[in-house]
């Protein structure tokens, strides 16, 4: 954001209920559906054309339904391991249907008594153990900003491999080297339902690559767009 690709215009959307507005996880307007509602509603607003639509881990099913909805406004896709768990066969947290799985329930528990560094450490860790220890006090701070959101309506609208599979415009799959094996997966299993997706690996980074190694993600983000 400081310093956006030459010849692109950037926008970061902040989708209903995340930062800057403080949620305390209430209400029934956070779902995979309604942020695809509005985010139709805001590339309609911008009256430049179809779009570029670069989505990460949840936001990558917001981006697909997005596409599915008006496909004429999305130009190409970009999914950085879009959390599409129901694709493989043994769902994990957050993408086995609809409620709560065991660990988000942990989660929230401790949201509750009012522990939101401890819900996040959980959170963090699901995946690989002391994560959240390793992650600078700046990327803890945007954990804080956004917690609630992090267990709330991940899996109301699963996207399904027919999902994937219909989509027409072109599309990029972007994974971290060194993300965990479950995500690794999903990136796979997504492929395998939209073969005719490009695929790169971002080098000396996880599921946060856009953070973790911001020139390479750069790199293969405008090489992409710009074919």
């Amino acid at each position: 954001m400081e310093s956006p690709p030459r010849g692109f215009r950037l926008i970061a959307i902040s989708l209903r209920h995340y930062y800057p507005e403080r949620w305390d996880g209430k209400g029934d307007k956070f779902s995979v559906r309604q942020h695809a509602e509005d985010l139709v509603s805001f590339i309609d607003e911008l009256k430049v054309g179809p779009v570029f639509l670069v989505a990460h881990s949840r936001g990558g099913s917001v981006a697909v339904r997005t596409a599915q909805a008006r496909p004429a406004l999305v130009k190409k896709l970009v999914l950085m391991e879009g959390a599409f768990g129901p694709l493989l066969q043994k769902p994990a947290f957050g993408d086995d249907g609809p409620g709560l799985s065991p660990i988000a329930k942990a989660v929230k528990a401790r949201f509750d008594q009012g522990d939101i560094d401890g819900g996040l450490e959980l959170f963090s860790d699901r995946d690989t153990p002391g994560a959240w220890a390793r992650q600078s006090e700046e990327d803890r701070q945007r954990r804080r900003d956004n917690a609630w959101t992090l267990i709330a309506g991940g899996s109301d609208y699963p996207v399904t491999c027919a999902d994937l599979a219909g989509l027409r415009m072109p599309v990029l799959l972007m994974q971290g080297e060194k993300t965990s094996r479950r995500l690794a997966s999903i990136v796979d299993a997504t492929h395998k339902c939209l073969p005719s997706a490009e695929r790169a690996t971002i080098p000396e980074a996880g599921h946060g690559m856009n953070v973790m190694n911001p020139a390479g993600f750069e790199k293969v983000l405008v090489e992409f767009l710009s074919k």
